[in-house]
């Protein structure tokens, strides 16, 4: 049971994280690609 709880709170950091990730990765690749246009 503690095991399981583990991971399940493990999973949630990497979610959260990854929600935050997200939309930075997607502005970086935003703005690189405003620059290679100009």
């Amino acid at each position: 049971m503690i095991e399981m709880s583990l991971i399940n709170v493990k999973i949630k950091k990497l979610f959260c994280h990854q929600v935050i990730m997200t939309p930075m990765v997607i502005y970086f690749l935003a703005q690189r690609t405003k620059l290679n246009i100009l």
